[in-house]
């Protein structure tokens, strides 16, 4: 998300959607969907990941950002509100745990699903 926090998700991309899913593993529910048509992609951004100079949370890697709803910049109050979730964007990186085995490395490759998206 915007601060910086590792969210895990299910992504489940359909003809006409991008699902994204928030999914509770351990109580067996979900808790929250986001539904993105994908009429409204404006744009697919890819890359390595960069932080500005002091930041105290800097990752390696690299990720990928899927925006919509034309390009429309965040309000300042929920650029500064770590619980904010009405952002045009939503960005994806690969599992920490993806090289476990060659099925799970599958599941998780942005490169695949970026060409797919």
């Amino acid at each position: 998300d915007h601060w910086n926090n590792e969210k895990e998700r299910l992504v489940l991309l359909t003809e006409n959607s991008l699902l994204v899913f928030k999914y509770d593993f351990i109580l067996l529910y979900c808790e929250q969907i986001q539904r993105i048509q994908l009429n409204y992609v404006d744009r697919i951004s890819q890359g390595s990941f960069s932080f500005p100079k002091r930041s105290l949370l800097k990752r390696e890697g690299e990720g990928m950002r899927v925006f919509w709803d034309r390009l429309r910049e965040p309000s300042f109050v929920s650029k500064w509100n770590p619980f904010a979730i009405d952002f045009p964007y939503v960005t994806f990186t690969h599992h920490p745990v993806r090289t476990i085995n060659d099925t799970f490395a599958a599941l998780c490759d942005i490169h695949k699903f970026s060409e797919q998206l």
